[in-house]
């Protein structure tokens, strides 16, 4: 999330109006993808620091995959913060108004978005010369991890409780179908699946059953091409 200007911050403390009845917001697509970056960032640095300790065994194909991999975790990590900062930010605030102060995590994110802009320009760089840039590669994947467990584990602690007092479900629903606008065909074929390997069966049931049904029939078209990937990545 960008620093809000702290002059309008002054000015704008208006009343919070706590939600009083009615469903709670739906926080499980969220939770699911909060998990999934921790844990994919998790298994991804362990295997990038078993390959820096043994760099010949890290071939080409698996460089390839490895890069093409990255491009699509980074590009979801700076697509989600930059949702939560253009639509997720703004209702909270308009909803909660002075009971929330949302400055920490701006400061999270101006830390993170540097690590993993240098962890995607490696994952880049990677097929070129694996040997010399996979030591590089293992280091900011560890640095990036331990900074978004961080962060994610404030935000669940910290936000989630604000936004399920005060969001109403309505609101944070047309919130979520605002945030999917504009993501592309080629991430999304990459996303769905990859949301998928790390929900249980009741949370995807769930998510799908209020997915418009082009996701749904994206989902099912692109498990196979995601599997195929993630092999050549870490193994099968």
């Amino acid at each position: 999330m960008s620093m809000p200007d702290p002059a309008s911050r002054q000015r704008r403390q208006p009343a919070p109006i706590v939600r009083s009845g009615g469903p709670a917001p739906d926080l499980t697509g969220f939770t699911v993808v909060h998990r999934a970056m921790l844990a994919d960032l998790r298994r991804l640095a362990g295997a990038a620091a078993r390959l820096a300790a043994d760099p010949a065994a890290l071939g080409r194909e698996q460089a390839i995959a490895i890069r093409d991999y990255l491009e699509q975790l980074c590009d979801e990590i700076h697509q989600h913060h930059s949702r939560e900062d253009e639509v997720l930010r703004p209702l909270i605030v308009a909803s909660a108004g002075a009971a929330v102060d949302l400055i920490p995590f701006s400061y999270d994110y101006t830390a993170l978005s540097p690590i993993v802009d240098r962890v995607h320009a490696a994952a880049r760089a990677l097929p070129a010369d694996p040997a010399r840039v996979i030591g590089e590669f293992a280091d900011g994947l560890a640095g990036l991890r331990d900074l978004m467990h961080e962060h994610i584990s404030a935000e669940e602690r910290d936000v989630f409780p604000i936004i399920d007092r005060y969001v109403s479900a309505a609101d944070f629903h047309a919130a979520e179908q605002q945030m999917t606008k504009g993501i592309s065909f080629s991430h999304i074929r990459w996303l769905t699946p990859w949301v998928e390997s790390f929900a249980t069966s009741a949370e995807m049931r769930h998510m799908l059953s209020r997915a418009p049904l082009p996701f749904r029939v994206l989902l099912a078209l692109s498990r196979r091409r995601y599997a195929a990937l993630e092999r050549r990545v870490f193994g099968s």
